[in-house]
């Protein structure tokens, strides 16, 4: 394939991904000074289907376009000043998130071949990628409105951890069910007759 065609492929994934978190973002509800949104599910789901360059691109475009003023952040808030808002930490903290989590991606031709190691890394993946947005959001929201660590538990980390355990198995069911028609279509040339994807 030539490198034109994987860039245009790459392109399409990158902003199919990037539209899709923003419209998952829309999907919030206030519980307090962090918002329950369906954001860091897709910001999982780029990462573990889309791999290193499209899932930082991705998010990128997406905090990026979020920062210009496009209504793009939780509840179609947009603008910079939205970093600096007590769950500011997690909106930054999206860019590492999806780093962590792109590294076990199974769409990397690295990638763990048998069914069992796949799994593993999807699970790693996940996990990991959710232990680093909280280690990115919690100390943030602590500074902000001046809490104690038990209060900042209290209101930025146990209501969210049952949600945060199924967006994790959503995420990885959905990279291992799809996982195969993105590595083809990211690598696979026109003229291949193969019914599976490249390594």
């Amino acid at each position: 394939m030539s490198s034109s065609k994987q860039l245009m492929r790459e392109f399409v994934l990158t902003a199919f991904f990037t539209a899709a978190i923003a419209v998952a973002s829309y999907i919030s509800i206030y519980v307090g000074p962090v918002p329950v949104t369906l954001q860091t599910l897709l910001v999982l789901i780029t990462a573990l289907l889309g791999g290193t360059k499209i899932g930082l691109l991705a998010v990128s475009l997406y905090l990026a376009m979020g920062a210009l003023g496009l209504p793009f952040f939780a509840g179609g808030i947009g603008g910079f000043a939205h970093f600096a808002a007590p769950s500011g930490g997690f909106l930054l903290g999206l860019l590492p998130t999806v780093l962590t989590a792109s590294l076990f991606s199974p769409v990397n031709k690295r990638a763990a071949k048998t069914p069992l190691g796949r799994s593993i890394a999807l699970i790693t993946g996940a996990l990991l990628a959710s232990i680093v947005l909280y280690c990115c959001g919690l100390p943030f929201l602590k500074w902000r409105l001046g809490l104690s660590w038990a209060q900042t538990l209290a209101v930025g980390f146990f209501p969210f951890v049952l949600g945060d355990l199924l967006k994790m198995i959503v995420a990885i069911l959905m990279a291992w069910r799809f996982y195969p028609k993105v590595k083809n279509f990211l690598f696979s040339s026109p003229e291949s007759h193969d019914e599976h994807p490249r390594s």
